[in-house]
Formats: C-alpha cells, sequence, structure tokens
C-alpha cells in the first residue's frame, strides 16, 4: 500500500514538472518577442470605415471605450472639439471609434445622454491599427497617414494642440 501511495505521489510531481517545464518554456522561448509598438505620427493604418479615399479629408478619430472612466471624463472636450470645429468651419470628421459590436450600442447610448456628438460612430479593431488604449485621439488624413496622436486625459496644452487641428484645415465655404 505503502509503495502503490508513493508511486502515485510520484507521477503527480513528475506531471506538475512537466508543466512548469512546458508553460516556462512557452512564455520565454516560443512567444512573440516584439509586442505591437502604440500608432504613431507617420503611420499607415489598415483602412478605417469613413476615412478610405483621399475625397474624405482628414478625420479626428476618438478611440472610446463604454467602460473607460478617463473616456466619459473627457465628454465635455469633446463637445469643446465639436463646437470649435463647427466654429472655424474646419472640413475635419469627427469620428468615435469602439472596439466592438456590443460596446457600440452602449457607447452610443452614452454619447447620446451626455450631449456629445461626432459624425460617426464605427467599429474598429483596435489591435490593427495598434490603439493601446483609451481615450486615444488620431488625426488621420484620407489616405490613412496618421498626422497626429493624443493618447488618454488630456491635460490643457494637449488640448489646445487637438483643437489647433482645425487651424489648419480646409475650411467649409460659407453659404449666404
Amino acid at each position: 500500500m505503502k509503495n502503490k501511495l508513493e508511486t502515485i505521489v510520484n507521477v503527480a510531481i513528475l506531471a506538475l514538472c512537466i508543466v512548469a517545464v512546458a508553460t516556462f518554456a512557452k512564455v520565454h522561448f516560443f512567444s512573440d518577442p516584439t509586442p505591437l509598438s502604440p500608432v504613431a505620427k507617420g503611420d499607415i493604418l489598415e483602412p478605417v470605415q469613413g476615412l478610405a479615399g483621399s475625397d474624405t479629408g482628414s478625420a479626428l478619430l476618438v478611440a472610446l471605450s463604454p467602460t473607460c472612466d478617463y473616456c466619459t471624463e473627457s465628454f465635455p472636450f469633446f463637445k469643446r472639439l465639436e463646437a470649435h470645429r463647427n466654429l472655424r468651419g474646419a472640413e475635419v470628421r469627427l469620428m468615435a471609434a469602439v472596439n466592438s459590436k456590443e460596446d457600440l450600442a452602449r457607447e452610443s447610448r452614452l454619447l447620446e445622454s451626455s450631449g456629445v456628438s461626432f459624425d460617426d460612430v464605427v467599429v474598429v479593431d483596435f489591435l490593427s491599427i495598434r490603439v493601446p488604449g483609451t481615450p486615444t485621439i488620431l488625426h488621420v488624413n484620407g489616405q490613412g497617414e496618421v498626422l497626429g496622436v493624443w493618447l488618454g486625459r488630456l491635460d490643457e496644452a494637449s488640448e489646445d494642440e487637438v483643437l489647433h487641428v482645425f487651424e489648419d484645415e480646409p475650411r467649409v465655404a460659407a453659404t449666404y
């Protein structure tokens, strides 16, 4: 009886050692050695709904999540962003992006109930455009080139940088 118990314990210890060695090998020898770097100025994005084609001009793409507190805290800035764009008459599209269809409905309700308005709210795989977190604001031209990147909750100076995007953009012709 004692030998049988010792054999069972030895087999269990051997199995645990094999699992530990396999896990160690997988993590240290077979994992991707180069993690994705975050999106940066000058990068060319994968095609994003509403941004493809040179006729679309530029856009501010705001990556949001309904569970992101910084996103919700940034709603007043997003309202200012829209008002500043409209005041300046700049031809820059304001687009909100979420990571999944499930987030689309939730984020749309949050935006609507807060009075925040974007030209479009689209679903984009954040990994494909290398968005490291939310909120992230990307200034993108019609060819998908990233002209500017702002990550996280913005301080006043960074908010001013984003608002300055409208100073350099073509204006919508006034109609009288």
